[in-house]
């Protein structure tokens, strides 16, 4: 019988994969290894992706129409086009919780977006760079989003990005390649897990 629940998940986790990966440490290669160990991949149907898949991805939202209004953020200045979840209709410091999965969603019904890393923030503010400076080439899947050179690519009207990573606890700048000169950035605060949340 092929398991599917999600919630023996943590059970799979703690009991099964340690039997599994045996003297060596390592988990099997491939289905059929999974298979004739009497274990089916629960890996929300996708082999090989790893136990962290089954992780729901945090969704950040991307859209500059629709009603979303720039804000002028006490700490970062103008930000605008990008928020948890979505549907906020205002901008917002972006908040994610460190080394988990993450996904951009373009919400916008008008436009096609990028999400691209522009530098380090910090707790207290910012200097926005004068002009787009982030990468223009999708980066693969899993990449951390505070990587120099990350950027999702082009999301088109009502796509999501590939599942990248948090990364690390810090504060990092964000904006899209087309929009920015009209604006279009924020700053994504990644958080220890268990951080408390100011905004």
């Amino acid at each position: 019988m092929r398991v599917r629940a999600h919630s023996i998940l943590a059970l799979l986790t703690a009991a099964v994969l340690p039997a599994c990966a045996g003297a060596g440490g390592s988990l099997p290669s491939a289905p059929n290894q999974l298979q004739s160990a009497g274990v089916m991949p629960v890996y929300n149907d996708r082999y090989p992706d790893s136990v962290a898949a089954a992780v729901t991805p945090q969704i950040v939202g991307v859209d500059n129409h629709n009603g979303v209004a720039k804000v002028n953020d006490p700490t970062y200045g103008e930000i605008w086009g990008y928020f948890n979840g979505t549907t906020s209709l205002m901008s917002q410091v972006v908040t994610l919780t460190a080394n988990e999965p993450v996904q951009f969603q373009n919400v916008d019904t008008t436009d096609v977006h990028t999400v691209a890393f522009l530098g380090d923030a910090s707790s207290t503010g910012t200097t926005w760079p004068a002009t787009f400076n982030g990468g223009t080439i999708k980066s693969p899947k899993n990449t951390v989003i505070s990587t120099t050179g990350w950027d999702t690519g082009l999301l088109k009207i009502g796509t999501k990005s590939l599942v990248y990573n948090a990364g690390p606890a810090g504060y990092y700048m964000i904006g899209c390649k087309i929009h920015y000169s009209h604006g279009m950035r924020t700053v994504v605060i990644v958080q220890a897990p268990g951080a408390i949340s100011i905004f």
